[in-house]
């Protein structure tokens, strides 16, 4: 199987998982924007994919929605994101055996699970940043509303 055809069946995979999320037009939206960035050529895994793809996965296995993520407005989901990508650009938090977070980690302990691959905790600090974004611009639009 090739890059295009994994990407493809993880795609088919995310849409299964879609089905069951709460908020379907939001699934629906975001599996849209996957086949954009294969239509658009990223058909092997490059970082804004697996972005993405980590994006859905928060929304779909853990259950994170827009309202749970407005929930987060003192930029904890940022703050989160720097606790990742210092992990991932081999900072001072690079051990990953360690299991406690840094300092600056704003949630329970628990929920702070760094992988060995630091590709892996990067595409976390990144997904968490685009869900920062999310809750920005839709507290831009409640402005204007």
């Amino acid at each position: 199987m090739n890059d295009k055809e994994r990407n493809q069946k993880a795609i088919e995979s995310y849409i299964e998982g879609m089905k069951a999320v709460e908020e379907e037009k939001k699934a629906d939206h975001m599996h849209r924007e996957l086949n954009r960035l294969i239509d658009l050529g990223y058909d092997e895994p490059n970082g804004v994919f697996l972005i993405a793809a980590e994006r859905i996965r928060q929304r779909i296995d853990e259950h994170y929605s827009d309202a749970h993520d407005d929930e987060h407005g003192n930029y904890e989901m940022v703050r989160a994101a720097c606790c990742y990508a210092e992990v991932g650009n081999g900072g001072p938090y690079s051990h990953p055996n360690s299991q406690e977070p840094p300092d600056d980690w704003p949630w329970e302990d628990a929920y702070w699970k760094p992988s060995a691959d630091p590709v892996h905790n990067l595409t976390k600090a990144g997904a968490l940043i685009a869900a920062e974004i999310d809750r920005l611009l839709r507290m831009r639009m409640d402005i204007y509303t």
